[in-house]
C-alpha cells in the first residue's frame, strides 16, 4: 500500500514540476500566436513591383517550399478576415490543446522513469495522470490564466 501511495506522490510531484517548467512556455506560446497575428494584421499593401519579385522569387522554390509558402499566404488570408474575437477564440483553442496535453508534453527529466517503465500501458496512464496533475497546479497557481 505505501509503494502505491510513493507512486501517487511522485506523480503529483512530477505534475508539480510540469507545471512549473510549462507555464513560461505557455504564456511565451500565447504572446508568440497574439504577435503572429498582429504582424500578419499589419502587413503593408505591396506595390506591383513587390508583386513580380514575389511571383518570381516562388518560381524558383522546390515544389514543397512553394507549397508551403503558398499554405502560409492561405493562413495569412484566413486570420486577416478573422474579427478580434475569432482570432482570441483560436489562440484560446491552441492553448486550451496545450493545457490539456493534447499535443505531446515532455515529463521533466527527473521524473522519466514513471513514463519509462517498459511497459507502454503503465507509462501512458503514468503521462496521463501527470498531466492531470500538472493542470491541477497550473489552475491552482494560476487561476487567471487558466480558467477552464
Amino acid at each position: 500500500m505505501q509503494a502505491i501511495q510513493d507512486n501517487l506522490t511522485e506523480i503529483k510531484n512530477a505534475g508539480k514540476a510540469m507545471a512549473e517548467q510549462q507555464y513560461p512556455a505557455y504564456v511565451e506560446q500565447q504572446d508568440s500566436l497574439r504577435e503572429k497575428y498582429r504582424a500578419i494584421l499589419n502587413t503593408d499593401v505591396k506595390t506591383d513591383k513587390e508583386k513580380a519579385a514575389e511571383t518570381e522569387k516562388v518560381i524558383s522554390m522546390t515544389k514543397e517550399k512553394a507549397d508551403a509558402y503558398f499554405k502560409e499566404q492561405k493562413s495569412k488570408k484566413h486570420v486577416m478576415k478573422m474579427t478580434k474575437s475569432q482570432r482570441e477564440k483560436e489562440i484560446s483553442s491552441i492553448m486550451r490543446k496545450l493545457y490539456f496535453g493534447i499535443d505531446k508534453i515532455d515529463v521533466p527529466s527527473d521524473f522519466q522513469s514513471l513514463v519509462n517503465t517498459g511497459n507502454p500501458t503503465m507509462d501512458a496512464v503514468n503521462h496521463y495522470n501527470i498531466v492531470l496533475a500538472m493542470q491541477t497546479y497550473l489552475k491552482k497557481d494560476h487561476p487567471a490564466t487558466f480558467c477552464y
